[in-house]
């Protein structure tokens, strides 16, 4: 009897602990598949293969872009309200959802006009190509632009920057073509500098910055978050 008793102990105590160690196991696994199922886009495959939608939620929902509802007050005192967007369009990332969003790349074999398609390639590469090692360049679009009556401040760690003078009719500010991409909502383009007296606008300490608005709330960036490729990028 009491042989047989500890061999029922022993063999009900095994199953109990194989079926917690089975437990465990599936549900590693089941995090492990949540975590790479909900993967961001530029974590989960190269950017040649982000969809249309991907690259709309890069460009407006992700850390190189900020959406809002901006709300302003009529003559008639009445209050209305708008999406408005700020964007790194100085980021890697940003500039290679553009370029998916305008179609690129293509495949040279399955298209007719090939000359244009080359051209489109040719000013795909020169936008991915340029560097941005002296400027940080930020695109808002949408809200009430013309609210915007001078240069928004950019604050790092209560440290304030202005943007340069040239922002507007710096040809670099929109290389891409991302006003031509968001040509149906008015945008402005700001260009800060990246270096100050010798010295990092953003440095390594510092965990955001923020782009002042003239609405309810301002566009702020986690830069611990603006990390593509293992490298900053912004």
């Amino acid at each position: 009897m009491i042989s047989r008793f500890h061999f029922s102990v022993d063999w009900r105590g095994n199953l109990r602990r194989t079926f917690i160690l089975l437990g465990i196991l599936i549900l590693v696994m089941s995090l492990a598949f949540e975590s790479s199922a909900t993967a961001p886009p530029w974590e989960a495959k190269d950017w040649t293969q982000w969809t249309p939608k991907e690259c709309i939620s890069i460009l407006s929902d992700s850390p190189w872009a900020v959406t809002f509802l901006a709300y302003s007050h009529g003559a008639d005192g009445q209050e209305s309200m708008s999406p408005a967007t700020a964007r790194i369009s100085s980021s890697l990332v940003i500039r290679q959802a553009i370029m998916r969003m305008r179609g690129l790349p293509q495949d040279l074999a399955r298209v007719p006009h090939r000359q244009q398609v080359q051209r489109d390639e040719k000013t795909g590469t020169a936008c991915l190509d340029q560097l941005f090692d002296d400027r940080i360049v930020v695109t808002i679009s949408g809200g009430f632009i013309d609210e915007i009556k001078s240069g928004p401040e950019m604050i790092v760690s209560r440290r304030k920057y202005s943007p340069l003078p040239s922002s507007q009719s710096d040809p670099i500010a929109d290389a891409c073509g991302e006003q031509t991409l968001t040509r149906n909502s008015r945008s402005v383009v700001f260009v800060y500098p990246r270096v100050v007296g010798g010295k990092p606008v953003i440095g390594p300490g510092d965990k955001k910055f923020t782009i002042v608005s003239p609405w309810k709330r301002d566009f702020e960036f986690n830069v611990e978050k603006m990390v593509y490729k293992g490298k900053p990028d912004f």
